[in-house]
């Protein structure tokens, strides 16, 4: 599946703010980021350039991705919440909010 230059950052936008939500940016966080970096072909650059664009912007660019890619998105965001043994509060909240948002989080519940 490829993901255009936007939907890169956004999604990134979206994986970094799961990785600092709780305040503690863990080794395995980083290593899934590394991961990720190589499946979908970003650098660092992208990386930066991500957490300069507003939430707003992220989850409008989300929003109109096709269900496929959301359902992609779905994925690794629970794949990164959970890479560390555990998911807590403040990542259950943050991805249940994004997976609303762009109008998946109920097609998505038996994920």
């Amino acid at each position: 599946m490829e993901f255009s230059i936007a939907e890169k950052l956004a999604l990134v936008k979206a994986v970094d703010e799961v990785i600092y939500v709780d305040g503690n940016v863990d080794v395995e966080e980083m290593v899934f980021m590394s991961q990720l970096m190589d499946t979908l072909n970003f650098d660092r650059i992208l990386v930066e350039e991500a957490r300069g664009i507003s939430a707003k912007e992220s989850l409008s660019i989300l929003k109109n991705m096709t269900f496929e890619k959301k359902q992609s998105l779905s994925k690794v965001l629970n794949e990164m919440a959970s890479v560390d043994g555990e998911l807590n509060k403040k990542e259950y909240r943050l991805i249940f909010n994004i997976l609303h948002e762009v109008g998946i989080g109920q097609d998505l519940k038996e994920q």
